[in-house]
């Protein structure tokens, strides 16, 4: 989890979800946020940028 995605903190963000992702095989993986929302694709892996509640209500 990270309060908020920034240009100074996201290569740090992304660095340790692919490298986890590329580990287990994954093709998407999940930063989970304060407020934002986002997608980001890098090294072909697809990272969804969404906000807390979106993670703990669940969509009908």
């Amino acid at each position: 989890m990270c309060a908020e995605v920034s240009q100074e903190n996201l290569p740090r963000e992304l660095k340790g979800l692919i490298e986890a992702l590329t580990f287990f095989d994954l093709e998407e993986g999940i930063i989970i946020t304060m407020n934002q929302e986002d997608e980001i694709v890098q090294d072909e892996k697809k990272i969804h940028v969404i906000p807390a509640w979106k993670w703990f209500i669940p969509e009908k």
